[in-house]
C-alpha cells in the first residue's frame, strides 16, 4: 500500500522513518511538518541518490494535497526504495488535524526566487539559506583574494559584511582584483569593492573600514561569525591570527604567490591548530618575497580567494568538512591540489591555552 493515513506516518517516523516534504519552496513557505526535511519533487530522486539512502529506509512523502506523493512514492519503489509511503491528504489535512509541525526559517518570495539553486540543494536548502541571510563577516584585504571571495559571498546572500583595508584601487590591481574597475581607479578599495557587491546584491548590507589592520582591531571582529583574511603581509596575518584566538572567531586564511596559493581554517572554537601551529615564526624577509617582488597570475588568487568562500559557506551552513588542519595548497602550473594535514601545536599560545583549560576542567 502506498498510501498511508498521517497517524501511521507519526508512528513509522517515531521507528525511524524519514518524512519528506516534496512541496515547492514557495508553496512551504514558513511551515512544514515535524522533523520533515524539505526536497522538492524535482530533485528528490537526485538527491536521495547522491546522499546514498540505504534501500531499505522507510520513506514518508508528503506534498500539499497527497496527489503528488503518491505518484513520487511509486516511482521512487520502482528506482530502489521498497518501503516508500504517500501521506493521505498532503500538508493541507496534516494542518488541518492539527499534527505537529516546525517552522521554517522564512525568507521572502524575492529571496527564495534568487537563492532558488540554493533552495534544491540538500546541503543548503531553506535552513542554510536563512542562516547565510543572517551571517556576519569580517573580510581583512580588498585586494586579489578579497575580491573575488567577496563577490561571491554577496552573490550567496551573506547578510552582513565588513571590508577592512586602507589601500586605494591603481590600475596593477585590475589584472587580478575583479572587483575593482577602471572607473574607480584611485578610489578606497573597499569603497570600490562595496559599491559593486550592493550592485551584484542589494539586499546585503556592507560596511567599509578604511584602515590598516593591527592590534588595535580586536572590535572589528568581535562581533562578527568568522573572519576571512586577504592580507597581504606578515604582520597582519599573525595579529588577526592571535585576534581570533583571543575571541574565539573562526579565521579563513589564503596566501598566493606567483603560481601557487593555499589556504585554511584556523583558530575554530570547536578546536584546531591556529596559524602559529603551522608557522610559528615570522619567515625571513628573503624568504617571503611579496607580490609585487616576485608576481602573481591573476587567476591563482581567483581560485584560492572563491574557495575561501566556499569555506566560509561551509561554516555557516554546517554543510561539508572545513580545511580545520588541513593545508590545501595549489599550484597553477599543472592545475595540481595537494593536501597537507597538520595538528596543533603543544608548545603554541593556542596549544597551552587548551591544555591549561583541560587540566582546570580535569
Amino acid at each position: 500500500m502506498v498510501d498511508i493515513s498521517a497517524q501511521k506516518a507519526l508512528e513509522l517516523q517515531s521507528e525511524g522513518a524519514v518524512l519528506i516534504d516534496i512541496r515547492r519552496p514557495d508553496e512551504v513557505a514558513d511551515l512544514t511538518a515535524e522533523g520533515a526535511r524539505i526536497i522538492p519533487r524535482d530533485m528528490l530522486e537526485i538527491n536521495l541518490s547522491r546522499e546514498g539512502l540505504p534501500s531499505d529506509t522507510t520513506v514518508l512523502l508528503l506534498c500539499q494535497s497527497g496527489a503528488r506523493s503518491s505518484y513520487a512514492a511509486k516511482a521512487l519503489r520502482h528506482l530502489g526504495w521498497p518501503d516508500t509511503h504517500s501521506v493521505e491528504g498532503g500538508f493541507s489535512r496534516w494542518l488541518a488535524d492539527n499534527r505537529p509541525v516546525k517552522s521554517v526559517p522564512f525568507l521572502s518570495p524575492s529571496d527564495r526566487e534568487r537563492y532558488a539553486r540554493h533552495l534544491s540543494l540538500p546541503e543548503v536548502g531553506t535552513d542554510g539559506q536563512a542562516k547565510l541571510c543572517k551571517a556576519r563577516i569580517a573580510m581583512v584585504g580588498a585586494g586579489g583574494l578579497g575580491a573575488p571571495a567577496a563577490l561571491y559571498l554577496a552573490a550567496m546572500g551573506v547578510g552582513f559584511i565588513r571590508l577592512i583595508d586602507d589601500d586605494v584601487v591603481e590600475v596593477s590591481n585590475l589584472q587580478r582584483q575583479v572587483i575593482h574597475s577602471e572607473a574607480t581607479l584611485g578610489v578606497e578599495k573597499v569603497i570600490s569593492a562595496a559599491k559593486r557587491m550592493q550592485g551584484l546584491n542589494s539586499g546585503i548590507t556592507v560596511e567599509t573600514v578604511v584602515r590598516r589592520f593591527d592590534e588595535t582591531c580586536g572590535d572589528l571582529i568581535a562581533d562578527v561569525d568568522l573572519v576571512i583574511n586577504g592580507a597581504d603581509n606578515f604582520a597582519a596575518r599573525y595579529t588577526l591570527n592571535d585576534l581570533c584566538l583571543e575571541l574565539g572567531k573562526p579565521l579563513i586564511d589564503g596566501a598566493v604567490l606567483e603560481m601557487e596559493g593555499q589556504l585554511s581554517v584556523f583558530c575554530h572554537p570547536d578546536g584546531g591548530p591556529c596559524y602559529r601551529c603551522l608557522y610559528p615564526e615570522t619567515p625571513p624577509s628573503d624568504l617571503a618575497p611579496s607580490c609585487v617582488a616576485a608576481g602573481v597570475l591573476g587567476v591563482v588568487p581567483g581560485t584560492i580567494g572563491i574557495l575561501q568562500a566556499l569555506e566560509a559557506a561551509k561554516l555557516i551552513t554546517g554543510f561539508g568538512k572545513p580545511l580545520v588542519g588541513r593545508l590545501l595548497t595549489f599550484d597553477a602550473t599543472d592545475s595540481s591540489f595537494e593536501e597537507i594535514a597538520f595538528s596543533k601545536d603543544p608548545s603554541c599560545v593556542c596549544g597551552i591555552g587548551c591544555m591549561q583549560l583541560q587540566k582546570g576542567a580535569a
